[in-house]
């Protein structure tokens, strides 16, 4: 069975491109669309990985990522922030590993292979 990465980002072409690589690269790819109530978009199991962008329009991915780890469903679910910030500025949401935009789409799937595996 395929390890199931669900993706919370609001530039569609990057979420796109984003799902194109990795499900060609063998992972199940779910996204969220609804930012006000992440949990709602997220199933209650199966979640390998959550690729989360931390600028969404008129949300704050920070508040995602704090929502995410007081929950017990999702505190254990590693968590790659996607995101134009300095990693400095991330370092105390302990994010699984930080893709700092613009990345090569071949960086994601590196990058989620070291955090899942294949």
């Amino acid at each position: 069975m395929a390890k199931q990465i669900f993706i919370i980002e609001d530039d569609e072409q990057l979420t796109d491109a984003m799902c194109e690589v990795l499900i060609g690269a063998g992972y199940d790819v779910k996204i969220c669309d609804n930012f006000a109530d992440v949990s709602s978009c997220l199933p209650v199991s199966g979640v390998d990985l959550i690729l989360l962008d931390i600028y969404l329009n008129e949300y704050d991915g920070r508040e995602i990522i704090k929502m995410l780890k007081d929950n017990p469903t999702y505190s254990n679910i590693p968590v790659v922030f996607v995101t134009v910030l300095n990693h400095q500025d991330l370092h105390e949401y302990k994010p699984a590993a930080v893709l700092t935009k613009s990345f090569g789409l071949h960086d994601l799937v590196d990058t989620v292979h070291q955090v899942i595996g294949r």
